[in-house]
């Protein structure tokens, strides 16, 4: 009876360890392939100038510095405001309320990238990278040719 007993909790052990093993690769992968990973979206934006359009054709601009801040400019308008990582969600805080979100974001090109909104506390699940017109906004760095379809001049 001993043995048994024995066995039956170093079984429950083996098992309870594969599952958080399991648990734990799963949460370090959380989002589908595609999107880009945390260190690319750093590696990518910050320090850079970056230019965009919404799926509403409406350009805008940002400057994401090292120091957190940013600033974002669209139309005659000028908002200072915060970026930081969510995992792999790009994020964003303006001085207006409800002012910004976070982003899941994909490269489509070489210097083409599309936003999609995951919302302020997670949100839903996102669309797969290569859907279409869902996109939130699609951007550029500025200081290389962008190679979007749909560029204006900002």
């Amino acid at each position: 009876m001993t043995c048994l007993r024995r066995t039956l909790r170093i079984g429950v052990a083996l098992i309870l360890a594969v599952f958080a093993v399991a648990l734990g690769a799963g949460a370090q992968s959380v989002n589908p392939p595609g999107w880009m990973s945390r260190d690319e979206i750093v590696s990518a934006f910050v320090g850079q100038q970056l230019s965009g359009i919404y799926p509403s054709r409406i350009p805008w601009q940002e400057h994401v510095r090292s120091d957190g801040t940013t600033t974002y400019r669209e139309g005659g308008a000028q908002r200072e405001g915060r970026w930081w990582m969510r995992g792999d969600q790009f994020c964003f805080s303006y001085a207006l309320p409800q002012s910004g979100g976070c982003f899941l974001v994909v490269a489509v090109g070489r210097n083409c990238y599309e936003l999609y909104a995951v919302g302020r506390g997670g949100g839903a699940e996102p669309p797969s990278p290569n859907a279409q017109r869902h996109w939130n906004g699609r951007m550029w760095r500025a200081d290389i040719p962008a190679t979007c379809e749909d560029k204006p001049i900002v």
